[in-house]
């Protein structure tokens, strides 16, 4: 895939000014809840440019969010409202979402096509007292999307941030940066998980899952990571040693120890090359280590939890 740079330079009124005057700074905008604790600073800054992207491409990075707490308490951050910017339609993104280190925190969200705007609701997110993270804020790009449309986020007021903070203060931020949708479409996965019949026996390798990928033909694709969800009441290490097998018994994927809760990400090694027009099967396998009681019904709950590449095939 090739990813060309864009910057947009906007300029404001100050360019205009005699030299002579020095306008003065901005000063952050606050927001005060009585109920709250602590004080929380946000600020919404450019993510690493990427260009014109693929129609359909998921997991791409339109803004990183500075979060940082004061050292009075930790803070619980519920939700955080975006708006979509650009000179291009909102409907266009199919989803936002939220990540930190490559995972995913949030439900995918759509724009609202009149206001632009989309709350990102999270599970749980903790700012530790004293500490700082730093999200990522991706998109999924529409396969339907208006070539050379362009799409960024911003946040409106201290008041998008929904959280157990006393104050919530809001930076200013330089977001110039657009992704802009090339009328390239490098084509889609569809997956589908099949009815297993395996009989989930204590001690016993078992199959957890039977993962249908299919390519479309409009191009091959590079497996490298899935997280799956479980819908069942089985958690965290009630099920080892996973991992993402061939029907001849090939490992697709390193091994993991166990669910994080009820979540399980799986890296190919090496990533697994699915051309052009061709289905697979691929096997969920673990160890069991929990009581019959405990159940399992895994989903890829968001498309961005499948990541892919376009892959050139000779």
């Amino acid at each position: 895939m090739q990813f060309l740079s864009t910057v947009l330079i906007a300029a404001s009124i100050f360019d205009f000014l005699p030299a002579a005057i020095v306008p003065a700074q901005e000063q952050p905008r606050s927001a005060v809840s009585e109920a709250g604790t602590g004080e929380l600073t946000v600020q919404l800054e450019d993510a690493t440019p990427v260009g014109a992207v693929p129609r359909g491409a998921t997991n791409i990075p339109v803004g990183i969010l500075n979060i940082s707490a004061s050292c009075d308490a930790d803070i619980t951050i519920r939700s955080i409202d975006l708006t979509h910017v650009g000179m291009g339609r909102s409907s266009d993104i199919s989803a936002v979402y939220v990540n930190l280190n490559n995972r995913r925190l949030s439900r995918a969200q759509r724009f609202d096509r009149t206001s632009g705007a989309a709350s990102v609701a999270f599970r749980s997110l903790v700012v530790k007292r004293c500490d700082a993270i730093r999200l990522a804020v991706n998109v999924t790009v529409a396969n339907d999307a208006d070539p050379a449309g362009e799409h960024g986020v911003i946040l409106g007021s201290p008041a998008s941030i929904d959280s157990t903070a006393g104050k919530t203060v809001l930076l200013d931020s330089d977001v110039s940066r657009r992704v802009i949708a090339s009328p390239v479409n490098n084509g889609a996965i569809t997956v589908h998980f099949l009815p297993t019949h395996s009989s989930l026996l204590y001690g016993r390798d078992a199959t957890l899952a039977r993962l249908q990928f299919s390519a479309d033909a409009q191009g091959a694709h590079l497996l490298k990571k899935i997280t799956l969800t479980n819908g069942g009441t089985a958690r965290n290490y009630d099920f080892t040693d996973l991992r993402l097998e061939t029907r001849s018994g090939k490992q697709l994927t390193y091994l993991v120890g166990g669910m994080n809760e009820r979540i399980l990400t799986l890296n190919f090694n090496p990533s697994y090359v699915l051309p052009r027009g061709n289905t697979i099967v691929l096997l969920l396998k673990g160890k069991v280590h929990a009581s019959w009681r405990r159940t399992i019904d895994f989903s890829l709950e968001e498309d961005s939890d499948l990541v892919t590449i376009p892959y050139q095939e000779r």
